[in-house]
């Protein structure tokens, strides 16, 4: 279930910016980069700065996991 919703969060992370950029319709392109959690997950961060239309947009993803501390878990 997990890869599931991670891939679907991701497609619409794409569709999101494909969208952006084709109102955008310059060539101001999105930034993406792609990072790596050692606790457990990984993100994208895609972000566009300075277009005709939008003059910043960010579209970020974050799929985390792990162990929660033992304070968290008390809560």
């Amino acid at each position: 279930m997990r890869d599931r919703m991670a891939t679907f969060v991701k497609v619409a992370q794409a569709n999101i910016v494909k969208g952006i950029t084709e109102v955008e319709g310059s060539d101001v392109k999105f930034r993406c980069d792609r990072w790596q959690r050692e606790q457990g997950g990984e993100g994208i961060t895609c972000v566009l700065q300075d277009g005709k239309v939008f003059e910043k947009a960010a579209v970020n993803v974050s799929i985390v996991h792990g162990e929660l501390p033992p304070g968290m878990r008390a809560q």
